[in-house]
């Protein structure tokens, strides 16, 4: 057998430990699947007593670990999310359980009376935190019953396309200010460093706000003290302005969801590493990773191709397009990512929240979900309104109606068939379908229909009338002379219709006459085309619709449209028919009249 050798470890390699103490409080280290920098998770901050929270700490890093169920970043934090709810729970009783062997069926209950897709996922949180553990056997019936399904939650409706717009607009202000400052920042952090490219704490006590910005841009963050505390706290700002802050991180993620109609997870698990994939005279474009997990695991991860609208200009960012915002993340998160040490595409500093980010300099990604309000996209009362992501990609499967990471049934069936915003711009559209479908049929009659000007026009000019509706004179002639009739109309040429097959007679039923393009029709055709109409309308009461509909609804839509074409009083004309043309059009209804 042949074949590449598996990736084995290095000599010497252990595993690491994921659980540890961070003072008196556990803490969870998560490695996730795809190589990426660990995360930790720190369990006091659930505020649960300390044998509890060590407990679940346990169960924690076994869901997490290697052989867990839990092994991407994003699984892990919706897992801890859903216990933190748990713990807030139990910390709502009176007399909060101490530990596992205290949790009792009601914290079960309770959970599960809400009948939310919310409550649903707490109680299968617990099944995998605590499996293997000793519960009291009432705890345990609680937990392991079959999960009801949630009651149903309102659909989620698209943005209108003017919300959308303003949408962009307010997110692409928002990057547009985070470029222009960080990019001064930095300007003036380099200059300084052409000097001193490696300044000093000193540079925080006696220099100035260059030499400060150029010790942020070295170090990653504010001197600290010997305990790891930070120092000249009051400086934090300095630290914000050489990189993106939250809300900015936010608009660019937004950004690319516009120009792209990812989901809001792969947009901000998007990676920096990227090769580049433009011929010369080609637009820019480029080729980067993407993961969407609930594709499956041999689907999750996907190559995203990121192109431009136009070519770039000089001294210009492209905010138009995905490539464009690509472009203008990647060197926004830039230094961050150094801190980092794993090349995610969107990364921002929080100064507030460090604890648990490498290094506790406070780098880190946005989390998904529903992002934080904006600057320019006010509710009614003027207060700038969070962004729900789900929304955002409705709406541009809706705008563009084609599928993004994504099966097209998935898209007319999930997103697109439940959006009721949708519905008026659908029925705009089928309107507009239909209203071309009857000036269609409206055209093809009128060069099929003579009236009587026409009639007598052909008395005088036979050639120009024959010309006008595409026959030659001696065709024309023998309609006038009713020679070509067949029920409601005349027959030009009755080896080439589109019913039978070429150069043989046509032997497809009298219905489909007017249908035909070889079909014309004159006033002398009226009575038994008014005759036809009303017969027609009159069986629509003796059959199911759905039959009438496949036998007769063309051939009455075109009997109606050329009537009125020739402005024909209906019951009058259909008093006019003759009594052959009363059995002939019994016959042709009866199918007495169709060739076996």
């Amino acid at each position: 057998m042949t074949g590449r050798a598996a990736s084995l470890p290095p000599s010497g390699y252990s595993t690491p430990q994921t659980l540890f103490l961070d003072g008196d409080a556990p803490v969870v280290r998560v490695y996730p699947e795809r190589g990426r920098k660990p995360r930790d998770f720190h369990f006091g901050r659930l505020g649960l007593s300390p044998v509890l929270t060590g407990e679940l700490a346990a169960g924690f890093a076994r869901a997490t670990g290697p052989a867990g169920t839990r092994r991407t970043i994003p699984s892990a934090d919706g897992l801890f999310e859903n216990l933190r709810t748990f713990a807030n729970l139990i910390l709502s009783r009176p007399k909060p359980a101490a530990c596992v062997g205290e949790l009792r069926a009601g914290y079960v209950l309770e959970l599960r009376m809400l009948g939310t897709r919310e409550g649903n996922a707490v109680v299968l949180a617990l099944r995998t935190a605590l499996r293997g553990v000793g519960v009291p056997n009432e705890f345990r019936d609680a937990l392991y019953t079959p999960v009801h399904a949630a009651q149903p939650r309102a659909a989620i409706e698209a943005y209108t396309e003017a919300e959308f717009r303003q949408v962009r607009r307010a997110a692409r202000r928002s990057v547009r200010a985070a470029v222009t400052r960080v990019r001064a920042a930095r300007a003036v952090a380099d200059r300084y460093l052409s000097g001193d490219p490696r300044p000093g704490e000193a540079c925080f006590r006696e220099g100035t706000r260059a030499a400060k910005l150029a010790y942020v841009a070295v170090h990653g963050g504010l001197p600290r003290r010997a305990s790891g505390k930070v120092r000249y706290s009051s400086c934090a700002d300095l630290v914000s302005e050489l990189h993106p802050l939250r809300h900015e991180a936010e608009a660019m993620a937004m950004l690319m969801m516009c120009m792209t109609g990812l989901n809001a997870s792969t947009v901000l698990g998007m990676s920096a590493e990227h090769s580049v994939s433009t011929a010369p005279g080609e637009l820019p474009a480029l080729v980067t990773r993407g993961s969407k997990p609930r594709r499956g695991p041999l689907r999750s991860e996907m190559d995203l191709t990121l192109s431009a609208r136009r070519k770039p200009l000089v001294d210009r960012d492209d905010y138009g397009s995905a490539h464009g915002v690509y472009e203008i993340a990647l060197e926004l998160g830039r230094d961050a990512r150094q801190y980092l040490a794993y090349p995610d595409l969107i990364v921002y500093h929080s100064f507030s929240y460090r604890l648990g980010t490498p290094g506790s300099l406070g780098y880190r990604t946005p989390a998904v979900g529903l992002f934080g309000p904006l600057e320019g996209f006010p509710d009614g009362d003027g207060i700038p309104q969070r962004v729900d992501s789900r929304r955002l990609r409705r709406t541009f499967l809706e705008l563009h109606q084609r599928p993004v990471a994504q099966a097209s049934a998935t898209l007319a069936s999930v997103y697109l068939v439940r959006d009721r915003t949708s519905l008026s711009s659908y029925q705009d559209v089928v309107a507009g379908a239909l209203k071309g479908e009857v000036e269609r049929i409206r055209a093809e009659n009128l060069d099929r229909t003579l009236s009587d000007a026409d009639c007598h026009a052909a008395l005088d000019d036979p050639a120009q009338v024959a010309e006008r509706f595409g026959l030659s004179e001696e065709i024309l002639g023998k309609v006038l002379a009713g020679k070509l009739d067949t029920v409601g109309s005349a027959c030009v040429d009755n080896e080439h219709s589109p019913y039978s097959e070429q150069g043989r007679p046509c032997t497809a039923s009298f219905l489909l006459c007017l249908t035909c393009p070889c079909s014309r029709s004159e006033p002398r055709h009226v009575p038994v085309q008014a005759l036809m109409l009303t017969e027609l309308r009159r069986r629509r009461t003796e059959m199911t619709p759905s039959e009438w509909d496949r036998r007769f609804a063309p051939a009455a839509t075109r009997l109606d449209d050329v009537l009125q074409l020739q402005r024909a009083d209906v019951p009058a004309e259909a008093g006019r028919a003759s009594v052959e043309d009363t059995s002939l059009v019994r016959a042709l209804l009866e199918s007495e009249l169709e060739i076996p």
